[in-house]
């Protein structure tokens, strides 16, 4: 993360993509989802007028990719957690180790 320098609004973005988004949650009612993609969609606006008219970047999709990726490595290493967990109560051991996305 260090490498692209995110600004505080980046993080937030960040943070509340993956906050909101909720296509792997199962059960969930039609109005939750509408609540998401509503709030996912007002986020995407706010970081496109950051760009815009504040970072006065005209293109940054290049950018916003690395970030998609970070959300990316984020869920495969909390993938990755989750199952170390599961197996070191099943065999009784504890051993992590990063998976080496980052």
């Amino acid at each position: 993360m260090k490498f692209l320098q995110l600004s505080q609004d980046e993080i937030s973005y960040l943070l509340a993509h993956t906050l909101w988004n909720v296509q792997d949650i199962p059960g969930l009612s039609s109005d939750a989802i509408r609540v998401a993609d509503d709030l996912s969609q007002q986020i995407a606006n706010d970081l496109h007028e950051y760009y815009t008219y504040e970072m006065r970047l005209p293109n940054y999709a290049n950018r916003l990719i690395k970030m998609t990726k970070l959300i990316d490595c984020a869920k495969e290493i909390a993938k990755d957690n989750q199952e170390v967990s599961m197996m070191s109560k099943i065999f009784d051991i504890f051993h992590i180790e990063s998976s080496g996305c980052l």
